[in-house]
C-alpha cells in the first residue's frame, strides 16, 4: 500500500457540486496525471470521483460517483483491510482532514518492491523474448517524471536484450490500437489511467496474481493482452518459467491462484511412469457461460438465500428442497433425518486417519467404504479431493465411488474403486495419500477432484460444469454450491462420466507384462519443492558450509521491538540465520510492507538472510486452514506443512534448528508451535523456545496493530523499532500532526 499527497492526485475544482460531466473535460487529468481516479472537490471538500467503472463506460457524459469509501488521516488499518479483503473491487482510497479537505489518498499497487525481489530472476534475455515475441511491436508508453527511474531500468532490460520498442506518448496509442502490439507502462496506475483515458474495458488478471476483481469470468490467452504493466510482464515471466521447470503443459489460459501445480506435478510425474492420471473440475475454459448455467446458478444462489443453512441440520430439508432426498424419503430413516445427521455430521469430523463405523457411514483403515468391492481385482481406481468425493451427504452405497464400483462390475472391469478423498486436506493432502499407497502398477488409476476454482494442467479431465449441462441436471440436485455437494442421482451421472473417461483405460484381464511402477513420492516432492521455491530463493546457498543453520517464521505484522529481539537472539544461538516472512496478504499489512520493515530493520545484523515464506510454508498448497477456528484441520495441516519444511526445505538447506515464540493469544499458532515441538525434533531438528523480553517487557505485534487502529500512535510506536516508526512515517504518510504525536 502507498500514499499520494494532494498534489499528485488528478483533482477537478468546481465552484458547485455536479452531478456529471462531459467526458471530453476530463482527458486532460489523464493526461496530465494519468491515473484511474478523478477526484472532484468544491472548496476543497471532496464530493465525488471519477474512476474505471464510470469512465469505461463508453457514454459522452460521465456520472460522478458520490458513494464511496474515503478515510480520516491517519487510518492505516482500515485502509490495509479494506484493501486486502476478496469481497471489495477498491483499488484507491481518498484521505481527508477533520474539515472533508481531500489530502491525499492510498492504493492497493506497490510494484516497485516486488520488482526489487524479482527482477534480477525473472528479467532473462530468453525469458523476455519468449513472452514478448508473439507481438509485431513493443511500445514503452513514456512515464511521469517521477516514475522515470523504473522506465529506464525496464527499457535498459530491453535494450540488452536486442528487443526492439518505441516510446510512446499516451495520446499517441489510440492510433496503434489496432496493431498487433504490447504497449507496457511502468506501473498498474498509469496502465488504468490509460484504460479510462480511451475509455478500455479492463478484462486482464489482477495485477497482484490475486483472483479476478473485475470479472468472475477468467480473461483469455495472454496473447490478447495490450496494456501490460512491468510487474505484470514479470508475472507472465514468471508463470511461463514455471510451468517450464516443472515440466508441465501450460494451458491456453492459467491464472497461478486457479491451478494447483502441485496436484500438476505429482500427476504429470504418475503419467509419465504409466498410471494414468484424470482431473474432474468445476468450470470450462470458455468466454460465454450459456444460458443453462447462468439459470442453474441463480437458481442455487436464490435457495441459498432464501433458505441459509442450519447449524443443528445443515442439510437439505424436505420443506425446502424435497428433490434433493426425493425417493430416498422412502426409508423412514430419512424421514427422520438419521442418515442426513450421521453421514454429515460423521464425515465432517472426519480426519481420514481415523475410522467410522455407523449404519450407512464407514470409513476403515484411514479411507471411506466404497461398497461393492471385488476380492480379486487387476487394478485400483484411486479418488482424491474434495468432500464432493468423499460423498458429504451421501450414505455409503450413494457416494460416487460405490456407484462406480458398482458399474465397473456390472461391465464386467475387474477394478477396485479406493475413496481416497477427505474432508480436512481437500486438494492438498495428496502427497500424503500417495505416500500411504506406497505402490502402483500400470493398471492403476487415478481421478482427482480438484477444488473449485482449481484445477490440473496437462492432465486429462472433464468439467462438472459440463457434465451438468449435458444432461440438463436440475439445480435442486445440489444443496449449496455450484456443481458440487450433489444428491444421489448426481452422483450417478457423475460416475457414469467417470466411467466413460476411464473406460479406454481399463482392461479386461492382466496383462501378462503387469509391472509396478517405479514412483518415490519423497523424491517427486523434493523435485517439486526445490522447483517450486528453493531455487527462486537459496540457488546460490550453502547451508553446507555452516556448523548449525537457524529458521524462523514470522508474520511481522507489523515488525516490532519484540521480533527484533527474537531475531538478535537467534542469531547468536547458530551461525547462519534464515528468517521466513509469512507471504499470504490475509493480514492488517501486506506481505510488501512487511517484507521491507524487516529488511530496513535488520540491515545491521550479518549472519541473517530474510526470505518470502513462499508456496512451500505455512501457504495454501501446505496448511489451508492456518487462520480457521476447526482445531482438528489446524492440528492436521500444521502436521502436513511441518512435515514438508523438514523433509524438502530443511534438508536441502541443513537446518538444523527452528525457532518459535511463546504464543499466547492465537489459538492456532499454539497448535502449530506445539506440533512443531513434538514433530521437528523426530526429524533431527532442534526447536528452540525464544525467550521473553527482559524485566517483563514483553510485547505483542497485535498490540501494535490496536493501538494504530485507535489512533494511539505514540502507544503503538513505543512497540516498534525506529525503522518501523520511520517505515509507517515516510511510505504511510501520517499527518505532521500524528507525527509529532508519535514522536
Amino acid at each position: 500500500m502507498v500514499r499520494r499527497d494532494i498534489t499528485q492526485l488528478a483533482v477537478c475544482e468546481t465552484q458547485q457540486e455536479l452531478d456529471s460531466v462531459p467526458f471530453e473535460c476530463l482527458r486532460k487529468f489523464y493526461l496530465d496525471k494519468t491515473s484511474e481516479i478523478i477526484y472532484f472537490t468544491k472548496e476543497k471538500k471532496l464530493y465525488g470521483i471519477v474512476c474505471t467503472r464510470e469512465a469505461v463506460s463508453g457514454k459522452d457524459i460521465i456520472t460522478i460517483n458520490k458513494s464511496f469509501t474515503v478515510l480520516q488521516e491517519g487510518d492505516i488499518v482500515k485502509a490495509c483491510r479494506t484493501f486486502q479483503s476478496r469481497k471489495t473491487r477498491i483499488h484507491k482510497i481518498p484521505i481527508v482532514n477533520a474539515q472533508g479537505e481531500l489530502v491525499g489518498d492510498y492504493s492497493s499497487w506497490d510494484d516497485m518492491l516486488y520488482i526489487e525481489r524479482n527482477r534480477n530472476r525473472l528479467m532473462r534475455k530468453e525469458s523476455v523474448k519468449k513472452v514478448l515475441g508473439i507481438y509485431h511491436k513493443i511500445y514503452m508508453v513514456k512515464s511521469i517524471a517521477e516514475k522515470l527511474p523504473v522506465y529506464i531500468q525496464l527499457t535498459g532490460y530491453l535494450e540488452r536484450f536486442g528487443i526492439e520498442y518505441l516510446p510512446l506518448d499516451k495520446e499517441q496509442i489510440a492510433g496503434k490500437l489496432s496493431e498487433k502490439a504490447c504497449f507496457i507502462f511502468v506501473d498498474e496506475d498509469e496502465r488504468r489511467g490509460t484504460e479510462c483515458l480511451f475509455q478500455i474495458e479492463p478484462c486482464f488478471y489482477d495485477i497482484r496474481g490475486k483472483y479476478i476483481y473485475e470479472y468472475d469470468m477468467l480473461a483469455s490467452a495472454f496473447d490478447n493482452l495490450k496494456f501490460v504493466t512491468y510487474k505484470s510482464l514479470m508475472v507472465q515471466i514468471m508463470y511461463n518459467n514455471q510451468f517450464e521447470t516443472l515440466q508441465v503443459k501450460k494451458p491456453d489460459s492459467v491464472y497461478s491462484d486457479l491451478v494447483d501445480d502441485k496436484v500438476s506435478f505429482l500427476l504429470s510425474a504418475l503419467n509419465k511412469r504409466g498410471v494414468n492420471c484424470f482431473c474432474i473440475y468445476n468450470f470450462e475454459d470458455k468466454d460465454v457461460i450459456s444460458d443453462y448455467c447462468k439459470e442453474f446458478q441463480n437458481e442455487v444462489k436464490e435457495r441459498m438465500a432464501k433458505f441459509p443453512r442450519k447449524l443443528k441440520k445443515p442439510w437439505p430439508q424436505k420443506d425446502e428442497n424435497p428433490d434433493f432426498f426425493d425417493d430416498l424419503y422412502q426409508n423412514p430413516d430419512y424421514e427422520k433425518e438419521i442418515v442426513q445427521r450421521e453421514t454429515f455430521f460423521q464425515l465432517t469430523a472426519y480426519e481420514y486417519k481415523n475410522g467410522i463405523e455407523g449404519k450407512y457411514c464407514n470409513a476403515k483403515n484411514g479411507r471411506r467404504v466404497t461398497c461393492f468391492q471385488p476380492e480379486e481385482y487387476i487394478g485400483t481406481i484411486y479418488t482424491f479431493g474434495r468432500c464432493m468425493m468423499l460423498g458429504v451427504y451421501a450414505e455409503d452405497q450413494n457416494a460416487i465411488t460405490s456407484i462406480l464400483q458398482k458399474k465397473l462390475m456390472e461391465a464386467g472391469y475387474a477394478y477396485r474403486v479406493e475413496n481416497c478423498a477427505d474432508m480436512v486436506r481437500a486438494d492438498c493432502s495428496i502427497d500424503e495419500r500417495l505416500r500411504e499407497i506406497g505402490k502402483f502398477n500400470q493398471n492403476d488409476i487415478i481421478v482427482f477432484f480438484s477444488s473449485p476454482p482449481h484445477r490440473c494442467v496437462g492432465i486429462q479431465g472433464i468439467a462438472l460444469e459440463q457434465i451438468f449441462e449435458k444432461h440438463q441436471i436440475p439445480s435442486t440436485w445440489v444443496e449449496d454450491t455450484e456443481y458440487g455437494h450433489c444428491n444421489h442421482k448426481a452422483n450417478r451421472i457423475i460416475a457414469d462420466e467417470i466411467l466413460e473417461m476411464v473406460k479406454p483405460c481399463l482392461v479386461n484381464k492382466p496383462e501378462t507384462n503387469d509391472r509396478e511402477v517405479q514412483f518415490c513420492i519423497h523424491e517427486e516432492m523434493k523435485n517439486y519443492v526445490y522447483h517450486r521455491y528453493i531455487e527462486h530463493y537459496f540457488s546460490d546457498f550453502a547451508g553446507g558450509k555452516y556448523a548449525s543453520v537457524g529458521a524462523i517464521v514470522m508474520d511481522c505484522d507489523p515488525f516490532s521491538i519484540e521480533h527484533r529481539y527474537w531475531i538478535e537472539w537467534a542469531s547468536r544461538q547458530v551461525e547462519f540465520l534464515i528468517l521466513f516472512i509469512f507471504e499470504r496478504d490475509v493480514l492488517t499489512f501486506s506481505f510488501e510492507e512487511r517484507y521491507k520493515m524487516v529488511i530496513e530493520g535488520t540491515k545491521d545484523i550479518d549472519n541473517i538472510m530474510v526470505v518470502p515464506s513462499g508456496a512451500c510454508i505455512l501457504s495454501d498448497v501446505t496448511f489451508l486452514e492456518y487462520f480457521s477456528g476447526d482445531k482438528n484441520a489446524v492440528i492436521y495441516n500444521a502436521r502436513n506443512d511441518l512435515n514438508v519444511f523438514a523433509d524438502y526445505i530443511a534438508e536441502l538447506l541443513h537446518i538444523t534448528h527452528r525457532f518459535v515464540g511463546n504464543e499466547t493469544e492465537r489459538e492456532s499458532v499454539k497448535i502449530y508451535n506445539e506440533e512443531m515441538k513434538r514433530i521437528l525434533p523426530q526429524k533431527g531438528i532442534s526447536c528452540v523456545e525464544m525467550p521473553a523480553m527482559p524485566q517483563g517487557q514483553a510485547v505483542c505485534a497485535p498490540k501494535a496493530i490496536r493501538y494504530l487502529r485507535n489512533k494511539e500512535y505514540d502507544k503503538a510506536f513505543e512497540l516498534l523499532p525506529e525503522t518501523t516508526q520511520k517505515y509507517i512515517m515516510n511510505h504511510l504518510y501520517l499527518t505532521e500532526e500524528l507525527k509529532s504525536q508519535a514522536e
